[in-house]
């Protein structure tokens, strides 16, 4: 699985990018914009969901529950400094909710309420994440981890890597749409995560 975040970007505006990812075969956006204003986001906000409905991709927002909830998207990315607990029962169990773990016994205690996914904290390196990891798995705990990464480190041996570590998908910042061909890019990372 791979997550594309569409965020403000210099080259492309939201829907530019949106349209990219679903072009090159992403399945699952996740919009991550806290500078804009609330209004200019639901304004953006309404050609993305037309495209995800019609395209069957998935469309998350990174924050802004409240405002994820009345734009009626899949669900929402909880940041660390916020309940992801408190989220999951206002969305409903229909809703796709994530959140950031940093132990197995938090990552137990979130699969038991429901929340779909699990990233590390940004300061997490690979031998802790693998090591969390595999205590969720001793305790008999099966919540998908996703690794956040930059298309700069997106290989061939990054993948395997995160792979053979327990990760069971990606989540690429906007970075991605800072090169020449956005397209071609993610549609090289896709090829990545299927092949492993």
């Amino acid at each position: 699985m791979l997550q594309i975040k569409i965020t403000v970007n210099d080259n492309y505006s939201i829907a530019e990018q949106a349209q990219m990812a679903v072009e090159a075969g992403c399945a699952w956006l996740r919009l991550d914009v806290p500078e804009l204003d609330e209004a200019f986001v639901r304004e953006q906000a309404a050609e993305l969901i037309t495209l995800c409905r019609e395209s069957g991709v998935i469309l998350t927002m990174e924050g802004r529950a409240a405002l994820a909830r009345e734009l009626g998207i899949h669900g929402v990315f909880v940041p660390a400094d916020q309940n992801a607990i408190a989220v999951r029962n206002e969305f409903g169990p229909e809703a796709i909710i994530g959140t950031v773990a940093a132990s197995a016994s938090s990552a137990v205690t979130l699969s038991k309420a429901d929340i779909d996914f699990l990233q590390f904290p940004r300061d997490f390196n690979a031998e802790e994440a693998a090591k969390v990891i595999a205590d969720t798995r001793n305790a008999g705990c099966d919540i998908p981890f996703v690794a956040e990464t930059s298309y700069k480190e997106f290989n061939d041996e990054f993948v395997a890597a995160m792979t053979t570590a327990g990760f069971a998908g990606f989540v690429s910042d906007g970075d991605v749409f800072n090169v020449a061909d956005p397209v071609r890019e993610i549609e090289n990372m896709l090829r990545l995560v299927q092949k492993w």
